[in-house]
């Protein structure tokens, strides 16, 4: 249940707000790294504020 004094936003409004494209908030939602979001159809929608989860790596992690 959404609560009444939340307010959503949209894939493109979430993008200009954190300064990403559209496609990365998409990938970051289905990563399940944005608090609260959820898919409405085939749109996702995303509580103010925004908060995204930092990627975490295991210690030592070196890209090859």
């Amino acid at each position: 249940m959404i609560p009444r004094t939340e307010k959503l936003i949209t894939v493109k409004e979430a993008a200009y707000e954190l300064a990403l494209s559209a496609i990365r908030v998409r990938q970051l939602c289905q990563q399940g790294r944005v608090k609260g979001a959820r898919k409405i159809g085939r749109d996702w929608v995303i509580p103010t504020p925004i908060e995204v989860a930092p990627v975490t790596r295991p210690r030592g992690f070196h890209y090859p």
